[in-house]
């Protein structure tokens, strides 16, 4: 996720399964160039957290991305080393590509 224009998946329940099952981290969920959402998977894996999202996001905005551009989505994933960082990325990149779904920006000032 340094760099998301490398190493992306179609956000497409097919392609979940190319991630390790047991990855946890961080994902975002990207159109062309422009970051939509960026979450972590602490508790569950990535792929789990990112069918969640395919399914029926608990977040509206990222929920109208998804109907509306569905497949034209794309995914990037960083695996963290402890499952406790996911939280730390997770801020480090909302702060970095201000994703335009997430609802927390985490700015320089927190």
């Amino acid at each position: 996720m340094c760099n998301p224009y490398s190493n992306q998946l179609r956000f497409r329940r097919t392609e979940f399964d190319k991630i390790p099952r047991d990855a946890y981290g961080v994902y975002g969920i990207w159109f062309r160039r422009r970051c939509i959402y960026v979450g972590k998977a602490e508790i569950q894996p990535i792929p789990k957290r990112l069918e969640q999202h395919w399914r029926e996001s608990h977040n509206p905005l990222l929920k109208a991305w998804v109907q509306a551009k569905g497949s034209e989505l794309r995914v990037a994933y960083v695996v963290a080393p402890e499952r406790l960082e996911a939280s730390s990325l997770e801020r480090l990149y909302i702060r970095r590509f201000q994703p335009l779904a997430n609802r927390v920006r985490y700015y320089k000032d927190h």
